[in-house]
């Protein structure tokens, strides 16, 4: 195969050797930026999630949603409490299935449809996974729904943190909140106008 092995041969393959590894390298981390990576309160989540599009591509690969609501599936998520998620901006690709032919993965054709119809401003409900060779990315399991007027929370709730108690609690939006002065060695609460 070789006549010689001079140094100059052997520098000519060590050239060649190392523009194909660049080569390779580039475009390792080219496949590597195109899948959007989200929040770290979202690494390994497998759930439902409820909330408003914030934006989608034109191309259907992915969307931006603002989360409302999330609901874990103990099963398969690495994820055990959702609520660090709620309020944040997660992007959302679709799956890529593998081609049987050839092995190549692409596009989902029914989740860039369904992204497509996306729109800023709507309420949706998706079930979402992380996959495990890159649990920072986020995909959509199956096209979700749009919420409707109807399936929306009436009150959205606030939490109160009581300092030196046990964690929080929620309570509706339109409670009004007075501190008791009757008891001086607690701080108390009492909800009113709550019905």
């Amino acid at each position: 195969m070789f006549t010689s092995l001079s140094p100059i041969n052997i520098l000519h393959m060590i050239n060649r050797l190392c523009a194909v590894a660049m080569i390779g390298m580039a475009l390792q981390v080219g496949a590597m930026a195109a899948e959007p990576e989200n929040v770290p309160e979202a690494l390994g989540f497998w759930g439902q999630v409820t909330g408003t599009v914030k934006s989608a591509q034109d191309d259907g690969r992915c969307f931006v949603l603002v989360v409302a609501k999330a609901e874990v599936d103990p099963a398969a998520s690495a994820l055990k409490d959702s609520a660090p998620m709620v309020g944040k901006e997660l992007e959302i690709g679709v799956r890529m299935p593998r081609k049987k032919t050839d092995g190549v993965a692409s596009p989902h054709a029914d989740d860039v449809a369904y992204i497509k119809t996306l729109k800023p401003g709507m309420v949706i409900t998706v079930t979402i996974f992380a996959p495990r060779s890159n649990p920072k990315v986020l995909r959509i399991q199956e096209p979700g729904k749009t919420v409707t007027a109807s399936d929306q929370p009436t009150h959205k709730e606030k939490t109160i943190k009581f300092i030196d108690t046990v964690g929080e609690f929620p309570i509706p939006a339109n409670a009004e909140i007075v501190r008791d002065t009757e008891i001086q060695s607690l701080i108390q609460f009492r909800i009113r106008g709550v019905g």
